[in-house]
């Protein structure tokens, strides 16, 4: 009996561990459906039942909704903060669906810094916060900024990241858009790459007396290769250098071929010229903006950035500040002073399968034997 006494604390003591220990919820699956602008409009049950329906007004605001939600990302798939706030959290910017606008304002668009999708947010929508893109998979101008999906892809096959350097001496043009290309392309050679580091790395091999003329195509093109990148002068299959119909299509979708960005030479004061092509520029992109074509230009003697001091400044009416150091140049102006030469990755893994044409000929971006032509 004495045994039975002193086993009852203890079976007490196990039946309170089990009791206060946590249960595991089990786990439901759910799938999330989504329209056309990636907003969840309906969650489904394992069995195909719906679970959850949610309509929204154009701009976001929710219209109607059955049943909770198993996410929290709603309106063009961006987080909510529908509980505490009424926001969406569009990474770089908060925005309010009920007035339709951002919360803070937009550091390149002048014309209206707090406005959404460009006032059409059925073919428009904004996946990042600063900049709106297009839905529509019909548009042949269609660059990342202004493709949706052309940013998806973008992002799964090159290191998306434009540095920007200005140069510090009065031509070495060559060695700063060398290291702004090897930063951006760094997933190449799988490392991490300083593009200061890289800049004065390669102003010491081309320069080591102070001595900053111009560098040749073949000069860029050749570094670039002893440092693991397969580059190469884009010609086309007359092997001469390339030119541009005044297409601004033609152009994307050589940047696309060349997975983004490309080195190309201009003239300095982006005026037109016959053969005084003497500065080397990085161009990462064909932008739509309302529809007006500009280019995006990394451009190491003139920043667009105030706070980046450099030689240059900005020529009214044809440069225009865009971000991170990088300008916009509209595609008319571009087009009048572009040399014809550009240098780009022939590795086919950074780049999209895509056929460049330049009038009747295939355009086969490759790695070419070396040309008399100096950019100076």
């Amino acid at each position: 009996m004495k045994l039975k006494i002193y086993l009852i604390p203890v079976l007490l003591s196990l039946l309170s561990v089990v009791l206060t220990a946590p249960l595991k919820a089990a786990e439901t699956l759910s799938f999330v459906h989504q329209d056309h602008l990636g907003s969840t409009t309906l969650v489904t049950d394992i069995q195909g039942k719906k679970v959850s329906k949610q309509v929204y007004y154009p701009y976001g605001e929710t219209r109607t909704t059955e049943g909770t939600l198993a996410t929290e990302r709603h309106y063009t798939g961006q987080v909510s903060d529908k509980e505490d706030t009424g926001l969406l959290y569009y990474n770089a910017r908060y925005y309010d669906p009920k007035i339709g606008k951002f919360t803070q304002a937009d550091r390149t668009d002048v014309s209206n810094r707090y406005v959404y999708a460009k006032n059409n947010p059925f073919i428009y929508k904004d996946i990042n916060g600063l900049k709106p893109c297009s839905v529509n998979k019909s548009d042949k101008y269609s660059t990342y900024d202004i493709d949706c999906g052309w940013e998806e892809e973008r992002q799964s096959y090159r290191a998306y990241n434009l540095n920007y350097i200005a140069q510090a001496t009065q031509f070495s043009c060559g060695p700063a858009s060398i290291a702004m290309f090897m930063g951006t392309f760094q997933d190449v050679t799988e490392s991490d790459i300083n593009v200061e580091e890289s800049y004065n790395e390669a102003f010491e091999y081309f320069y080591p007396d102070d001595n900053d003329d111009p560098l040749t195509p073949n000069q860029l093109a050749d570094y670039l290769n002893d440092q693991g990148f397969d580059a190469g002068i884009i010609k086309n299959s007359n092997n001469t250098f390339l030119q541009i119909k005044n297409k601004p299509a033609e152009f994307a979708e050589i940047l696309k071929r060349q997975g983004g960005s490309v080195i190309a030479a201009i003239d300095v004061n982006y005026k037109e010229s016959a053969n005084n092509f003497n500065h080397w520029v990085v161009v990462d992109n064909v932008i739509n903006i309302d529809g007006n074509y500009y280019i995006q230009i990394r451009d190491p003697y003139r920043s667009g950035d105030p706070n980046i001091s450099s030689f240059g400044t900005p020529i009214e009416g044809v440069t225009s500040p865009y971000q991170d150091g990088s300008i916009l140049v509209p595609w008319y102006d571009f087009f009048k002073t572009y040399g014809g030469v550009m240098i780009g990755l022939n590795d086919d893994k950074n780049r999209k399968d895509i056929k460049i044409r330049s009038g009747n000929n295939i355009v086969v971006p490759r790695r070419e034997k070396k040309s008399e032509y100096v950019a100076d």
